[in-house]
């Protein structure tokens, strides 16, 4: 089952898409023109308790992606984002990437549930703040480096199911 929610501007659309359910269920807020997504309650999953409520800057992550730089934590930052089991058709792009958001009050701890995927072709970028169960889309396009950009093409070529 998959419900999609539509908020006033095209820039916060959210999509749910369904899974095994969670203890307590989070919200990925709305985004903004501008690079903060409002209104985000970010719950840990193994303990089921909120471990932030309210806004996100994905400033410094998408400065990050777009200037080819690594997330110091997270092994799968720069990787193709297979969406195994999700519903392809509200993704366009024939690949995308997934990347770490590491905020600041989850220093020094595993990168948490929090990532973006970009769109190699387009540049599309959604945020998700419980690891891939609720998508909100993002005002800014994100450009990838072309090297980045051919390594995610390539990983999704050789390890993602077709569509």
């Amino acid at each position: 089952m998959r419900r999609t929610v539509w908020f006033g501007i095209a820039a916060a659309a959210c999509v749910l898409l369904a899974g095994a359910p969670s203890p307590v269920a989070a919200s990925c807020g709305t985004a903004g023109a501008d690079t903060i997504v409002h209104d985000v309650e970010i719950v840990d999953r193994d303990g089921g308790r909120v471990i932030h409520r309210g806004d996100v800057d994905l400033g410094a992550t998408l400065r990050r992606i777009a200037a080819g730089e690594p997330a110091p934590v997270g092994r799968d930052d720069g990787t193709a984002f297979c969406a195994r089991g999700l519903d392809r058709t509200r993704f366009d792009d024939p690949a995308y990437g997934e990347f770490v958001v590491l905020p600041t009050y989850l220093r020094g701890r595993s990168p948490g549930p929090q990532r973006v995927i970009v769109g190699t072709a387009s540049g599309r970028a959604f945020y998700t703040c419980d690891h891939y169960r609720t998508f909100v889309a993002l005002e800014p396009r994100v450009v990838l480096p072309p090297d980045r950009r051919a390594a995610i093409e390539r990983q999704s070529r050789a390890s993602c199911r077709s569509r």
